[in-house]
């Protein structure tokens, strides 16, 4: 079964400690990825550091479902499987949010806050189908 892509990204901002940043980040990359760091300047000179990951090969992908089903608490795991459907756009691509400093301590919780680590996944479904990807990623994220 092929599994598409997953986008992984989040920002560290002036007043951030970018290793910090790095280190919540890790919790969701395979040992053997790194981040990609580009440096913005924001509106009022501040720096911003976008870290971002992609993962396209299934051995990466499966990986990275295999932290994310572990990190995260039974309770934690059930509201994730509760939320797929709202959380799934038409184009069959799963779109989660994780607090970024819960991950900094080893917690892998969803959030809807915007200081987050936010996840992409692509759910391919052939023809294209909404109600498959949901389905396909209940199977990955679920079990």
């Amino acid at each position: 079964m092929r599994l598409g892509k997953v986008t992984i990204t989040t920002t560290s901002q002036a007043t951030e400690d970018l290793s910090k940043v790095e280190r919540a980040l890790s919790l969701f990359l395979p040992p053997d990825i790194s981040p990609t760091i580009r440096k913005y300047e924001g509106h009022h000179g501040n720096i911003i550091h976008l870290l971002s990951a992609s993962l396209e090969k299934n051995r990466d992908i499966r990986a990275f479902l295999t932290l994310l089903r572990e990190g995260m608490s039974r309770q934690m795991r059930e509201v994730l499987c509760e939320q797929i459907p709202e959380r799934m756009d038409a184009d069959g691509v799963l779109h989660l949010r994780f607090d970024k400093q819960r991950a900094f301590l080893g917690e892998i919780m969803l959030t809807r806050g915007a200081d987050s680590i936010v996840v992409s996944m692509k759910i391919p479904t052939y023809p294209k189908s909404r109600d498959e990807a949901i389905k396909r990623a209940r199977e990955m994220l679920c079990g």
